[in-house]
């Protein structure tokens, strides 16, 4: 296992990457990927971010050709500091073990997925958007105490309807883009707590 730490320019106080970055960190990604594993026995396999740092994991045969590959690569990204290192690991238990995503991590990659799609359709993420969200629940009796909960954290009802296998709420709030993992996480800690599950959200492009 090969890694590349990327030290970012302009990220936020918990450590994450920042929505003025963002573009410039997903560019950085798309060409590393392409530039590496264009070399024989080069295989990228993620990336965590954590600490003002973006760690990008590979596994490969030639370690050392990864560490000069890498050197001439960051020659056209001036003004990053990175580093380097590797490890045996046959067993691919740092990919299995820490990389591998549960299931709060998976909904992290569903999140960065739709800024994706909102960037590239010109999305301005620094204003607040509409955010609307859905939750399935089990039975009537759960949705009207959830109903409740929701209400209090400044959400509004856009309606929920019990189809005879569940219930579905739907609502939404007006939040910021770059809390969104914070807002996801918080949601779908709740919905289990009433024992439902959240199914994600949406929102509309805004371009002024």
């Amino acid at each position: 296992m090969a890694y590349l730490r990327l030290y970012m320019k302009q990220p936020r106080k918990d450590g994450l990457s920042s929505s003025e970055e963002y573009q410039a960190l997903c560019d950085f990604e798309d060409r590393l990927e392409v530039s590496l594993t264009a070399k024989a026995g080069m295989l990228y396999v993620g990336r965590i971010t954590h600490d003002g740092v973006r760690d990008f994991y590979f596994y490969v045969k030639e370690p050392n050709v990864f560490t000069r590959t890498v050197k001439g690569f960051m020659g056209g990204f001036t003004g990053y500091d990175y580093e380097t290192g590797d490890r045996l690991d046959a067993d691919w238990s740092i990919y299995r073990e820490f990389l591998y995503p549960d299931a709060k991590a998976y909904r992290t990659i569903l999140d960065r997925r739709v800024l994706e799609s909102l960037n590239a359709h010109g999305d301005n993420a620094v204003v607040p958007h509409k955010l609307d969200h859905r939750v399935y629940l089990m039975a009537e009796g759960q949705a009207r105490p959830f109903i409740d909960q929701i209400l209090t954290l400044g959400f509004q009802l856009e309606g929920h309807e019990d189809n005879g296998d569940g219930v579905t709420v739907d609502f939404f709030r007006t939040d910021l883009l770059q809390n969104i993992d914070e807002l996801t996480n918080e949601l779908e800690d709740l919905a289990e707590t009433f024992g439902g599950t959240y199914d994600g959200w949406g929102t509309e492009v805004i371009t002024a």
